[in-house]
C-alpha cells in the first residue's frame, strides 16, 4: 500500500482500493477477514503539506469472549495523517508510529501498511461478544447480569 506522492494533485482528491488480510500481515490469531476491507483516502493537497483522512471498511471474523464460536462483525474505523513536504526528505517514508512524516515532493513514496495494520487491530474490542444474550460455553449454568446487580 505505496502512495505516490507525485500523483496527488493540489486541491481535493480522492483514492480507493481495497486490501486483503495478507497484504496488511494479519494472521489468524489477529482477526479473520473474510473478504478484502475497502478504503477510502481523501486528501487536501496544499502547497507545501497534503492532509489524508481516510475510512477502512468491511467484514471481520472474531471469537466470541463467552461462547467461543467465531461471528460475523463488521469493522467502519477513520484514520488520518499529514505529508509535510521538504526537499531534504527521503524518497521511501513508513508512516509506523508517527501522524505528521516528511517526504520530498518529487517523486516519494509513502508506505501507509502499517496505519492500516494497526487501524484494523486497534478496531477489534478486547472481548468480543457475538450477542448480549450470550450465555458463554456453558448455557444455564452461570448466571449473566446485564444490569447494575454486579
Amino acid at each position: 500500500m505505496k502512495i505516490d506522492i507525485s500523483k496527488i494533485p493540489l486541491g481535493e482528491s480522492e483514492l480507493n482500493f481495497e486490501v486483503t488480510s495478507e497484504e496488511l500481515g494479519l494472521g489468524k490469531e489477529d482477526v479473520g477477514v473474510p473478504e478484502p476491507l475497502a478504503v477510502s483516502i481523501h486528501f487536501s493537497r496544499l502547497e507545501r503539506k497534503i492532509i489524508a483522512q481516510g475510512r477502512l471498511t468491511g467484514k471481520v471474523i472474531l471469537t466470541c469472549s463467552r461462547c467461543l464460536k467465531p461471528f460475523e462483525d463488521r469493522i467502519d474505523e477513520r484514520f488520518s495523517f499529514v505529508i509535510e513536504l521538504v526537499n531534504t526528505a527521503p524518497s521511501l517514508v513508513c508512516l509506523d508510529d508517527e501522524d505528521v512524516v516528511q517526504a520530498s515532493p518529487y517523486g516519494a513514496v509513502v508506505e501507509i501498511k502499517s496505519e492500516l495494520h494497526d487501524t484494523v487491530v486497534l478496531s477489534i474490542p478486547m472481548m468480543p461478544i457475538c450477542s448480549e444474550d450470550c450465555q458463554g460455553t456453558a448455557p444455564g449454568k452461570w448466571k449473566i447480569y446485564t444490569d447494575e446487580r454486579r
